[in-house]
């Protein structure tokens, strides 16, 4: 029997979540990113449109990427998330939300640290 691993657990923990965060991302992407409301289609200004590069596609996309390899991954989700609120300050008042898509991002990279230097030694 192989010996209980718990950067494996975190790591399973991490990746589990960030595919809650994806789903999440992807229906409310499908529900009004592309402008589809009940009056019909409407355009998108550009600060949507560079939102919508920033979350959730780069902190989707950078956690996603993190299944694979969490230090790079991680640090490109934290750079989207990071350019999202220099965009929307206003988002740090929902900091509840900020923490449930910052938290997985903070392990992923912890994770890559982690792996690093057990492969260093």
């Amino acid at each position: 029997m192989k010996k209980f691993n718990w950067l494996n657990a975190i790591t399973y923990i991490a990746r589990a979540w960030a595919l809650i965060i994806a789903i999440f991302a992807i229906l409310a992407m499908f529900s009004n990113q592309f402008g589809i409301t009940a009056t019909g289609v409407e355009s998108q200004s550009t600060d949507n449109i560079v939102s919508f590069i920033f979350f959730p596609l780069g902190t989707v996309g950078g956690m996603m990427w993190a299944w694979k390899k969490e230090l790079q991954g991680g640090i490109i989700a934290l750079a989207s998330m990071v350019g999202l609120i220099v965009l929307s300050p206003d988002l740090l008042e929902v900091y509840w939300l900020l923490v449930f898509i910052l938290l997985p991002i903070f392990l992923f990279i912890w994770i890559g640290y982690a792996k690093r230097n057990l492969n260093s030694q």
